[in-house]
């Protein structure tokens, strides 16, 4: 079931986290970046002092992923899956044993590292909603925080309702004697279904040349995921609880993505291995005409396996995605997914042309064939 502990799909989505390199590139050079630009990736290398495909696995000692200290080594061989009954399907998990947890020496922070958080002022940088809220729309950006923007995304994607209308307590934004803007309720085990409220005011972090330095929406002016990020805080502080205004956004960094749509949307988590000789058809049947209806994250190993290679794949290691669907082309099954970074697709055994009126591969989304997602992927989950 969702709470057992122990068992592989689950273990292996705890820790996962990975920075956006765009983002702390731009904090570093004190401007705004193209994600399209030809030669970002010569940029982002110098930026940030790695060659550019040495950024996406914790192995290479990459700023993108400053403070990990722990990672899911990939199975040596296949493991045994049980399922839940198919009724259960909701709390259902991979029963196998649990991947390796290899520890190892935590990522140099660079020297420059703490002067992209220093002269931090807030700021008011839009409106909470100008669009319907979107998978496209949450951007994640200098917090090791994919698993918490990926379920936004998914959730997004599959229940906009969850984030316009649960947010705003009244027509005026405004909800506290004490001047927060925004109440958002967020979820918790062990019932999942009983809400937490917790309340912000509507200003989010910039830099000293007024850069957001947090999550952002690919919508110009647009709020929302940057006001649900700080709101989480409060679900991962010591006390569990967030002073508006708060500061405290390294908790946010490494955790576990399905966990988080399960916060999001108040029912249990569910976990199953990426390998697991099932996962099309479970993927499949939480969609509707190829597009997810229920909110689902995928995770990456911390290095990636035997034979295979983050760098050069376009994978990212310890990394959370958005499961956005599925697609069938020549053949082939592909999952469709989203990097959080809104850029950044992988290009191993991917499929070209539109889908579900999104361009792939682009803008962070790109479906992947199911047996490349199989190899790549540790996990998958969701609520």
């Amino acid at each position: 079931m969702a709470d057992q502990n122990g068992t592989a799909a689950q273990a292996s989505a705890s820790g996962i986290g990975a920075a956006n390199p765009l983002t702390i590139a731009e904090l570093k050079l004190g401007r705004k970046l193209d994600p399209r630009a030809a030669d970002l990736p010569q940029i982002l290398s110098s930026a940030l002092g790695k060659p550019y495909e040495q950024l996406f696995d914790p192995k290479f000692g990459s700023p993108v992923f400053a403070g990990l200290r722990s990672i899911h080594l990939p199975p040596v061989i296949g493991r045994p899956v049980v399922h839940a009954p198919t009724a259960a399907r909701a709390t259902a998990v991979a029963e196998a044993t649990a991947p390796a947890l290899t520890t190892f020496r935590p990522v140099v922070i660079p020297p420059w590292w703490p002067g992209l958080f220093t002269d931090l002022k807030y700021a008011v940088k839009g409106q909470f909603i100008v669009d319907v809220p979107s998978a496209t729309a949450p951007v994640q950006g200098a917090l090791a925080d994919c698993w918490l923007i990926s379920a936004m995304a998914s959730v997004a994607w599959c229940h906009s309702d969850a984030i316009s209308e649960r947010t705003l307590v009244n027509g005026n934004g405004v909800v506290l004697s004490d001047g927060a803007d925004y109440e958002f309720t967020f979820h918790a085990s062990p019932t999942w279904s009983a809400g937490k409220n917790l309340s912000v005011k509507d200003d989010i972090p910039v830099s000293s040349s007024g850069l957001l330095i947090y999550a952002s929406s690919s919508v110009a002016g647009e709020t929302w995921p940057a006001n649900v990020e700080k709101a989480f805080i409060g679900m991962r502080g010591a006390t569990g609880f967030l002073e508006p205004s708060s500061t405290n956004y390294d908790e946010l960094n490494y955790g576990d993505a399905a966990w988080a749509v399960a916060s999001l949307v108040g029912r249990a988590p569910y976990y199953y291995n990426a390998n697991d000789p099932n996962a099309w058809a479970l993927i499949n049947s939480r969609c509707s005409n190829g597009r997810a209806v229920d909110p689902m994250t995928a995770w990456t190993y911390g290095t990636a396996p035997a034979g295979l290679s983050y760098d050069g794949s376009g994978v990212v290691g310890n990394h959370a995605y958005s499961i956005l669907g599925t697609e069938t082309s020549g053949g082939t099954d592909y999952v469709v997914l989203r990097n959080p970074w809104g850029f950044h697709e992988a290009t191993v055994s991917t499929l070209s042309g539109s889908w579900q009126g999104l361009t792939l591969p682009g803008d962070g989304v790109f479906a992947l064939a199911l047996d490349e997602f199989a190899r790549y992927y540790a996990g998958f989950g969701g609520a």
